[in-house]
């Protein structure tokens, strides 16, 4: 993937039926959508304790377990709670992802929510991690936020921002993205941008030549079929 505009989402929702079953994600039911990003600010609270606890860093680590506030139903399952990884993913439960993960798809992690998964550390402007869990008893929205992190290895951005939300009851799950600041260093990269269940079979993943557009993205199910369409 190559450029990414401010105020893009991506909708994965789940198809009709018991929520408490198996997988229930589809591409087919995935969606591409302009929008508003709107920044967390001091809403929530800042993510700032990492797993073992100390400090949370911003190169492969894992956070300290994160509540979402309401149960959300994935893969056959309900969550309470969450791992935040530094490389642009979570983890939904109680337990550590690898913390230099940069393919959830290939690795042993399951449950994993990646709006944008890659090597990734601190940007030129401060950066942050936060949760906000939002609304009333049944249409809750947990919002998880990634702030002021940059691409490494020939780094084309200064500073990304990038946003996963949890919808209670419906367990629609949203990536929304907002400003990518340039650093002047164009790159061909390859990155992970979709949903994964308890195994690569079980994912849903978003695609592009990064020639195109990104109203162009579509939605695959299972892992990408060839280098340069990610």
């Amino acid at each position: 993937m190559r450029l990414w505009p401010a105020a893009i989402s991506f909708l994965f929702l789940c198809h009709s039926g018991n929520v408490y079953g198996q997988w229930k994600y589809l591409a087919s039911k995935a969606q591409y959508i302009a929008g508003t990003y709107t920044d967390l600010g001091t809403s929530g609270v800042a993510i700032i304790s990492n797993f073992a606890g100390g400090a949370m860093t911003f190169d492969n680590a894992n956070s300290s377990v994160q509540n979402i506030g309401f149960n959300f139903y994935y893969n056959g399952s309900a969550f309470s709670q969450f791992v935040l990884n530094s490389n642009g993913f979570i983890k939904l439960g109680n337990t550590a992802p690898a913390t230099n993960n940069f393919d959830v798809l290939s690795s042993a992690d399951i449950n994993t929510i990646a709006p944008f998964n890659y090597d990734l550390r601190a940007g030129t402007l401060t950066p942050e991690y936060r949760v906000f869990t939002s609304g009333s008893p049944g249409s809750r929205i947990c919002t998880i936020q990634f702030e002021n992190l940059r691409d490494v290895a020939t780094s084309q951005y200064n500073n990304i921002n990038f946003q996963v939300k949890l919808y209670e009851t419906s367990n629609m799950i949203e990536f929304v993205y907002g400003s990518f600041t340039a650093n002047g260093a164009a790159a061909f990269k390859e990155m992970i941008v979709g949903i994964k269940g308890s195994d690569s079979t079980y994912s849903v993943n978003a695609t592009k030549s990064s020639a195109d557009p990104w109203n162009t993205t579509t939605f695959i199910n299972g892992v990408y079929p060839a280098p340069n369409t990610k």
